[in-house]
């Protein structure tokens, strides 16, 4: 009976992370608006602007705000983004490395999600998503863009969670030592 107890532990232990969980399809519109001229570096500073944004399964709409350089050397861009509903939100900072030259042109953008809000509160993960320029980025602003893509978050473990598991999981060790 011991056995099972102990493999029933070793189990949750592994899947416990992964039940938590959630993938999400985004989907949404809106403008990129200079900030700023280019600086001597190449640096663009960029403000996007959303306002018509779902998550699958989550009724409503969601705002898109996110600041950012894109580097036109480079061809580089990081910064910072957030996507609310009202208490909701998730947040974090976002990567793309591309050119985007012309209308319908498309980029990747990698987020990494390091905070949560509301519902989301507690969790952080990744995504990545592809946005369609879908006015000329080398006329005037604001640019209109498209953007889809996935989001996957995961349960941020609290230090005495992991510390408590740790825990059990020596003990458990030690006792089959012990009776080995």
């Amino acid at each position: 009976m011991r056995r099972w107890i102990s493999k029933l532990v070793w189990l949750a232990a592994f899947l416990l992370p992964s039940a938590f969980a959630q993938t999400f399809v985004v989907v949404g519109s809106g403008t990129v608006t200079p900030q700023g001229p280019i600086d001597g570096g190449g640096n663009w500073p960029l403000q996007a602007n959303g306002t018509d944004y779902t998550f699958q399964g989550f009724a409503g709409t969601w705002t898109l705000l996110s600041n950012f350089s894109f580097n036109v050397v480079s061809n580089v861009g990081t910064g910072t983004f957030s996507l609310t509903q009202g208490a909701d939100g998730v947040s974090g900072t976002l990567y793309t490395e591309g050119t985007p030259i012309a209308a319908g042109a498309g980029f990747e953008l990698e987020y990494t999600i390091t905070s949560g809000t509301g519902m989301f509160a507690g969790l952080a993960g990744s995504g990545s998503s592809l946005v369609r320029l879908i006015s000329d980025p080398n006329g005037p602003p604001p640019y209109s863009y498209l953007e889809a893509g996935i989001m996957s978050l995961q349960p941020i473990p609290e230090p005495q969670t992991a510390l408590l598991l740790g825990a059990g999981l020596g003990l458990l060790a030690w006792r089959r030592l012990r009776s080995a």
